[in-house]
Parts: C-alpha cells; sequence; structure tokens
C-alpha cells in the first residue's frame, strides 16, 4: 500500500513538472529580415560593378585615380548600334572628371570619389547619375554631391532639362510637389518639409530660375532619367544631406512635355 502511494506521488510530480514546462513560453527566434536592395551601389557592393545598367548598351567601368582623387565612371563598349560612341563615352568622362582641373595642383590636399549609376539606358537615351564625395582640407566637413548627365545618342550631345520639358511655374509647381527621396531612398516627413519649406523660402521666381538653369554646367541642380520617372536633384545644406532628388513619374508630365522632347513616356 504504501509502495503505491509512493509511485502514485511520483508520477504525480512528472506529471505536475510536464505541465508546467508546457505552459512556460518559449523563447522566440528572430525573425530573418531582408534589407531591400538600394537602386545605387552602397557600401558593400563590390567596388567595380555598378547598378542600373539595363537594356541595350554595354558599359565597362573606367578608374581615374590620383592620390586620395578616385573617379569611376562608364565607357560603352561594342559598336553601340551604330551610334558614334567614341564622341558619347567622350562626353561621360568630360562629366566624370568635370572638377580635376581644379584639384590637380594640390592632390593631396582633397579626398574626391565619385560612383556611377546608368540609370536609362535606351537606343535614344542614356542617363549617368555621379554620386560625390569630397573635402577639402581645414573644410568644416564633407560634402555629398551629385552631378549626371543625359545624352541624345542620335545626336551624341548632352540634353538639358529645358529639352525635355517646359520649365514654367506650372511645372516648377510641380516638382515642389513631387516626391522627395535621397537617391531614390525615401526621407522622413520632417526631413521632406525642411527641404519644401526651403524651397518655399526661395520665392516663386527664384525657384523657377534654378531649374530653368538645371544641368547648366554652373547650376547647382541637374537632372535625369530613370526607368519610371523623371528625378531633379537639387543642392541643399550639409545638415539635409547635401542634396535632395525629386521625383516626377512621366505619366504625369504629358502637360509640360517640349516641343520635339524625347521624354520617356508614361505607362
Amino acid at each position: 500500500m504504501r509502495r503505491r502511494k509512493a509511485l502514485s506521488a511520483f508520477l504525480g510530480c512528472i506529471l505536475l513538472v510536464t505541465l508546467l514546462s508546457a505552459c512556460t513560453p518559449k523563447e522566440q527566434l528572430p525573425l530573418e529580415t531582408t534589407k531591400p536592395p538600394s537602386p545605387t551601389a552602397s557600401e558593400t557592393e563590390e567596388p567595380d560593378v555598378p547598378s542600373g545598367e539595363i537594356e541595350f548598351y554595354t558599359f565597362e567601368p573606367t578608374v581615374y585615380a590620383q592620390g586620395d582623387i578616385v573617379i569611376k565612371y562608364p565607357q560603352i563598349v561594342g559598336d553601340g548600334g551604330g551610334r558614334d560612341v567614341a564622341q558619347l563615352n567622350k562626353l561621360i568622362e568630360e562629366a566624370a572628371l568635370r572638377d580635376v582641373s581644379f584639384m590637380q595642383d594640390e592632390p593631396d590636399s582633397y579626398m574626391y570619389e565619385i560612383r556611377y549609376e546608368v540609370s536609362y539606358n535606351s537606343p535614344q537615351l542614356i542617363s549617368v547619375l555621379f554620386i560625390g564625395y569630397s573635402y577639402a582640407s581645414g573644410a568644416a566637413h564633407p560634402n555629398n554631391f551629385l552631378h549626371t548627365l543625359t545624352l541624345d545618342t542620335e545626336r551624341a550631345e548632352p540634353i538639358r532639362l529645358s529639352g525635355l520639358v517646359v520649365t514654367d511655374a506650372a511645372f516648377a509647381e510641380a516638382v515642389k510637389n513631387g516626391w522627395y527621396t535621397l537617391l531614390h531612398e525615401d526621407i522622413t516627413e520632417e526631413h521632406r518639409e525642411a527641404v519644401y519649406a526651403m524651397i518655399e523660402d526661395m520665392g516663386e521666381e527664384m525657384w523657377l530660375e534654378r531649374l530653368r538653369y538645371t544641368d547648366d554646367p554652373t547650376a547647382q541642380e541637374c537632372s535625369y532619367l530613370t526607368e519610371s520617372a523623371l528625378g531633379i536633384s537639387i543642392s541643399v545644406p550639409h545638415v539635409l544631406g547635401g542634396h535632395i532628388e525629386i521625383l516626377l513619374d512621366y505619366g504625369e508630365l504629358d502637360p509640360y512635355r517640349a516641343e520635339g522632347s524625347l521624354l520617356p513616356q508614361g505607362a
């Protein structure tokens, strides 16, 4: 009898421990997350494998290096479908190296790097982004910048924003209300509001004037094409990132299309 009671008690203890273990919350394994890929080259990307090269022309990376000045830019390889490849490559190279002459006398005083993205690549049009970082000895802070080049491949010449759209007051308002990004990455609402307020503070005339001079060699604004949108990069203070890109879908730009424009059609 005593043995039965002892055995029953022992089995009861095992059952209780089993139930308590079942009720104890299990440690949750962290969920696997995958960061969405950036549309531009990232710090972890292979240095000589640019992103964005699609569709028509084939490019190979070329590097200019002098001390801490390192500039990567694309060059078309092959016959280019009968286009003037030599002239197109010359224009791309000139755009990539446009700042070198200012630094050649004192290259050790500068840290200057450029990587590139071919953001649009079709038989008629090529658009290249030159994404840069610079620091001059003694400066208060480094500078992040972007300049661009869009080429009419048939004529083998650059196209400015004014050759694609009519840069009037209505277009200026459309740009101001476009999609604000930092190299196509979303920014916070506070960041967007700060840039919007900066544009508002310029006044309508100054904002329109800056857009009309977009892509001029002396201008702070530049334009480019993507698969689905026209991009306009504007210079902003260092605290706001150095530059901001505003995108407008091609389908929204029909009212502003310039005569004879090669601007891609919207979906």
